[in-house]
């Protein structure tokens, strides 16, 4: 087993899900898979614990499934009251790991689990916990017995929400306590083993065994441990009965959606926090199928420790200084950590990552800044600011994220260097909208940042010239793999101490030349979401109008990166059809059905006068851009009379090339299929609607984790603000099948 010091530390993205409270009442089974679900998609935890609790109410083999289901790693957690289960079979079916944490770690039944992972090669996370069943001069033999196991890593914890032990106070029973912690610590790391110290006041740790310290404000930032909103939630509700905990998963899950009531985030804390409220939930279960709760973010997760925890913290030698590590929200670099697999990849930095940090560094120093941008060139957003010669200084008294005024309109490949100081904050970096950041922590005094974004979107962050991982703080948050294209870069930074001061704001733009967007008339924005095969028929008629030059036309690809082939062919249109301007939209998995959101946030990367609303399935005539050249300037919407619904047949063969569309349009639209012309009352609804690009800064679509009758309400929300849509007389389109009605994010690729 290898054991790794001096990376940058990794986040936790380890999610826990109970199957019983502490009060041994079991969690209804379709619940259970809502908490999973929340986990895996909400945050984002492609590991997750499900914690055994007395007899499984569920069986272990359909917790593998489901978790596989979700794309994600389960491990068991366990107090070891039960016997151990056929771990063998088990790991067959994906079991990733188990995590015993015993209240008495030499009891038969922990023995038993240890020995039974062991024999199964299954790989073991250890807990141990004070107030020790064992002495000082018991721990170098239990660190050779674990050794000699699947042990990976050992928690020695002061304290655990989940177990009912007595806590470590007063003086003597704390010194003992704590003399016997160091002793099992340095025995375990003798033995080549992970040691972690969790929630020690540093002052009772030795200082060989200070590196070991993960403090409570460091805990979910140790990669070992758990995600702090995960935790945080499995915490609150191990102390709530059934129907609360179906309340609250219900009301989380929900919070997806881009809805927000201001009366939500003052109910759910009320909800969570007072048991009472079990006596009336049955009452509120009409409306709390509509309750989201605020988003919040890592840092403020973070914050919430159990009031156990707190309890059990306050002795000799606690206090702010002693349980902060010196200060840093991260565990110490040169503490030996096991990675496993999923950590690994996301410790390594590839060859591509490290070839953009060098291209990054030659632009820098060979090429002179095409913008530098002075402290009145932008400003702090919604929030007071002091502007200086030279920078700008920012204030804050909360947590929340704060953002500079976008720093221009930007066509990738481009250069961002900033420099952060004067102050302190736990992250900082660039946002772009509303989901996609690129942060690091700030753990120094000053910091110089770099971001070099690749022309295919790829980038690099770079924190005094050193590569960083982006991290992840928030639900809502993403980290693309690429940033695609048209970004209006913002300066990100969260939970600032105070006051911090931006200075420094350079911006090189490709080779020197201006972004290739000034001839851009029409900008094509399209949703795919596994419609890869029939988008790129949809992109191949965009490619070869009539009577418009094709570098007045843009695409701009609205989709979920590894979801279906959408890169690829990208690529490949690029390469085929270099006149044609492709700019990228990449969302996260989480976003695959909000398609109202995908639009909203795509069309701010347009440039063109007229923006199409085109489905990835529809193929427009060859005539269509030139039909919307001639359109008066005080006609806002406009929309084809019809559609041609096309069959099975005759879209396999379009698919798979025999029949080209736009050399036999008028064949096509002739042919055997169904003609439905200005169905829904009249309405143009959103399988290809033509707005000027601007109406877009007071119309927007309803963003929902669903389409349904979102493209409606826009039209009709349009003609109210605008006038009636002009419908373009003769022309129509055609729409390739697709199996049936599939509104959105379609479960088959396409």
């Amino acid at each position: 087993m290898e054991l790794i010091s001096g990376e940058q530390r990794l986040p936790s993205v380890r999610g826990l899900v109970l199957l019983r409270n502490a009060r041994a009442r079991a969690f209804a089974p379709v619940d259970v898979m809502r908490w999973l679900r929340l986990n895996r998609l909400g945050f984002q935890t492609p590991k997750i614990d499900v914690f055994l609790r007395g007899a499984a109410p569920l069986a272990l083999e359909f917790l593998l499934e489901q978790g596989h289901q979700l794309d994600a790693r389960i491990s068991f957690r366990t107090a070891c009251d039960q016997p151990p289960p056929q771990l063998a079979a088990l790991q067959q079916r994906g079991l990733f790991d188990v995590f015993l944490t015993p209240p008495d770690v030499t009891a038969p039944l922990a023995e038993r689990w240890l020995d039974a992972a062991s024999d199964a090669g299954v790989p073991v996370r250890l807990q141990v916990h004070a107030p020790f069943s064992f002495d000082a001069g018991a721990a170098r033999a239990l660190a050779e017995r674990w050794r000699d196991r699947t042990v990976v890593s050992v928690n020695i914890a002061l304290t655990d929400p989940f177990l009912e032990l007595p806590p470590s106070v007063g003086q003597p029973r704390s010194e003992t306590s704590a003399a016997a912690a160091n002793d099992l610590a340095r025995a375990v790391a003798a033995q080549g083993l992970e040691v972690n110290l969790l929630f020690w006041p540093r002052a009772l740790l030795d200082p060989v065994n200070q590196a070991h310290l993960v403090s409570e404000c460091q805990f979910s930032n140790d990669h070992q441990q758990y995600e702090a909103e995960a935790y945080a939630l499995a915490a609150r509700l191990n102390r709530r009965g059934p129907t609360v905990a179906r309340l609250v998963l219900l009301m989380l899950l929900n919070q997806h959606t881009s809805y927000r009531n201001p009366i939500d985030r003052a109910l759910f804390p009320w909800l969570i926090n007072h048991p009472w409220v079990h006596a009336r939930a049955w009452a509120l279960h009409k409306v709390t199928r509509y309750w989201r709760p605020r988003n919040r973010s890592r840092s403020e997760a973070q914050t919430e420790t159990p009031k156990r925890t707190q309890r059990s913290a306050q002795q000799p030698g606690a206090g702010p200084e002693a349980d902060h590590a010196g200060g840093s929200r991260y565990p110490s670099r040169e503490q030996p950590k096991f990675y496993d697999p999923i950590d690994r990849e996301r410790l390594r930095l590839d060859e591509t990552l490290a070839a953009l940090a060098n291209a990054a560094r030659e632009t820098v120093t060979t090429r002179p800044p095409t913008r530098d941008l002075d402290s009145s060139e932008y400003a702090v957003e919604g929030q007071a600011m002091m502007q200086m010669p030279g920078g700008n200084r920012w204030y804050s008294f909360t947590n929340t994220e704060k953002l500079s005024s976008p720093l221009g309109r930007l066509d990738p490949p481009f250069t961002i260097a900033a420099t952060v100081g004067g102050g302190s904050a736990d992250y900082i970096g660039f946002g772009f909208g509303r989901q996609r950041k690129v942060l690091c922590p700030m753990e120094g005094y000053v910091h110089k940042l770099l971001l070099h974004v690749a022309r295919d979107g790829r980038y690099v962050l770079l924190r005094d010239d050193v590569p960083m991982r982006p991290e992840v703080l928030e639900r809502g948050m993403y980290t693309p793999a690429r940033l695609g294209g048209v970004l209006e870069p913002q300066i990100s930074i969260w939970n600032i101490d105070g006051s911090v001061v931006t200075q420094a704001v350079q911006i090189w733009e490709g080779a020197g030349e201006p972004a290739a967007t000034e001839n851009i008339r029409f900008s094509v924005v399209m949703v795919c979401t596994r419609y890869a095969r029939r988008m790129q028929a949809a992109l191949r008629a965009v490619a070869n109008p009539h009577g418009v030059p094709l570098d007045r036309i843009e695409a701009i690809i609205a989709y979920v990166p590894g979801v279906d082939a959408t890169d690829d062919i990208l690529d490949s249109m690029g390469l085929a059809h270099p006149g044609l301007r492709i700019v990228r939209s990449p969302f996260p998995p989480r976003n695959v059905h909000s398609k109202g959101l995908l639009i909203n946030e795509s069309v701010r990367m347009a440039s063109g006068e007229w923006t199409i609303l085109l489905d990835a399935d529809i193929i427009v005539p060859p005539d269509l851009f030139a039909r919307l050249a001639e359109v008066p300037e005080d006609v806002a919407f406009v929309a084809p009379e019809g559609r041609k619904l096309l069959t099975r047949e005759t879209t396999a063969r379009i698919l798979l090339g025999e029949l080209d569309p736009h050399a036999e349009w008028e064949a096509l639209f002739k042919g055997p299929g169904e003609y439905r012309l200005r169905e829904t009352f009249g309405v143009p609804i959103g399988y290809c609607q033509c707005v000027r690009t601007q109406c877009f800064e007071t119309v927007k679509y309803e963003e929902h984790e669903h389409f349904e009758g979102a493209d409606y309400r826009f039209a009709v929300d349009m003609e109210a603000r605008f006038g009636k849509a002009r419908r373009l007389d003769g022309l129509s389109v055609l729409h390739l099948d697709h199996a049936g009605s599939q509104w959105y994010g379609t479960a088959r690729q396409f």
